[in-house]
């Protein structure tokens, strides 16, 4: 992963706050936002990599860069660093007057790790604070009001002109992005939509760097399907991410053909389908009863299927006048994996992305038959398992609201 900024987690004043940790990823800490530092750099466009003390001592600075390996790092954020290593801090001592800079959040170091020599080690750090303070690149930064991390990291950002290799015009909580390079200096980036229910929609203006003299693809790591992408100029692309979509933007030298990229048409304005009779199979509960929906409703809004887990089976029967037939079908919302039949021929499984499938071919004049069948999780059926002890930990314990589950439409061909 291609990353030029680093972040300094408290971990040595987690173990002195809060004893010995030794698992990986402890359920308690002491600056329980060190992860959305992470998030809000490369959701607005950058990269980053946590380090350590044994990192930065092992480190060398050069042009203004700290270098680890393969690593060069211009900037470094301390995310509520009170104690830490001698030997680190007067590496960043070097890195700084190097040229580089530091952003301290929320507090400065302020001592070392360990007793032996406590006094004289305290003090030496807290000189070199007092130096650093003094050049301009090392700077105190207050933390945000609540988690508005990615806003806040986005004023910071342009403050401070801090790197980032493309720009991302509305950055969002669940637009999550990763740039990497390959051995032949091709770049290409990993972007996930991390909403299960949500589109996200952004402008992402990729840089000359990245673009001049290479070709740009897009795949589709669910398919593996490649496409040309229609880059412009200036770099700047529009782009939908479907619920839960992940794409891979890549730029190379690589000849060879690929269709262009162009999504299915998202439409709301068509033939609605209703009337479905529904049958439920719940593999823990027998003989669950039917219903018949003439408009679709969310599960989890129905007293009697709220906490269902299953298959959902729903089915309805439509009539499609005489004429140019209809190419697709939008199930609108879904909750959660779809399998959907048409005359009984399969027309697609969807569990990511818009719920839009192409079903050229499948529709004739007269009357249609429609099944689909919808998967759904699990976690409204832990609701009701109030004597497991595990359910109450991570489930009831937490007050986890119910999930969006089955068929939730509308239903529409066009």
């Amino acid at each position: 992963m291609y990353t030029d900024i680093a972040i300094l987690p408290a971990n040595a004043d987690l173990w002195s706050t809060m004893g010995v940790q030794t698992e990986p990823f402890p359920v308690k800490l002491n600056v329980p936002y060190t992860s959305l530092v992470w998030e809000a750099i490369h959701k607005n466009g950058g990269g980053a990599d946590y380090v350590s003390e044994s990192i930065l001592e092992g480190a060398t600075v050069k042009n203004g860069k700290l270098c680890y390996g393969p690593k060069k790092y211009s900037v470094l954020f301390t995310v509520e660093v009170r104690g830490t290593s001698v030997e680190a801090m007067e590496k960043i001592r070097e890195f700084v007057l190097g040229g580089g800079r530091v952003f301290c959040i929320e507090t400065l170091p302020e001592k070392s790790v360990g007793m032996k020599d406590f006094e004289a080690r305290d003090a030496r750090i807290q000189a070199i604070v007092d130096e650093l303070k003094l050049t301009g690149r090392f700077t105190l930064l207050p933390k945000p009001e609540g988690d508005h991390f990615l806003e806040w990291y986005k004023g910071v950002m342009a403050q401070y002109d801090l790197p980032h290799t493309i720009t991302i015009s509305d950055p969002d909580r669940f637009l999550l992005q990763n740039q990497y390079k390959m051995d032949d200096g091709s770049d290409f980036f990993l972007f996930v939509n991390a909403s299960r229910l949500e589109k996200k929609s952004t402008d992402i203006t990729f840089p000359a760097s990245v673009t001049k003299g290479r070709k740009a693809w897009l795949y589709d790591p669910a398919t593996g399907k490649r496409y040309t992408l229609k880059v412009p100029a200036d770099g700047k692309v529009h782009f939908d991410f479907g619920p839960s979509e992940s794409f891979v933007f890549m730029f190379d030298k690589m000849g060879g053909k690929a269709p262009e990229y162009k999504p299915l048409p998202v439409k709301t304005e068509g033939l609605e389908l209703k009337n479905w009779a529904v049958s439920f199979v719940n593999p823990e509960v027998p003989d669950v009863p039917g219903t018949v929906m003439a408009d679709l409703v969310d599960l989890k809004d129905t007293e009697a299927y709220k906490n269902f887990m299953g298959v959902a089976t729903y089915t309805t029967t439509f009539n499609v006048p005489a004429g140019p037939m209809p190419k697709y079908l939008n199930l609108g919302k879904v909750g959660y994996i779809a399998e959907v039949t048409i005359n009984g021929k399969p027309a697609g499984l969807h569990w990511y992305g818009d719920a839009v499938l192409d079903v050229s071919g499948l529709l004739k004049a007269g009357d249609n038959i429609i099944e689909v069948k919808v998967t759904t999780l699990m976690s409204n059926y832990l609701q009701t398992m109030t004597d497991n002890r595990v359910v109450q930990r991570f489930v009831l314990r937490r007050n986890t609201p119910l999930k969006p589950a089955g068929l939730i439409g509308p239903v529409v061909i066009y």
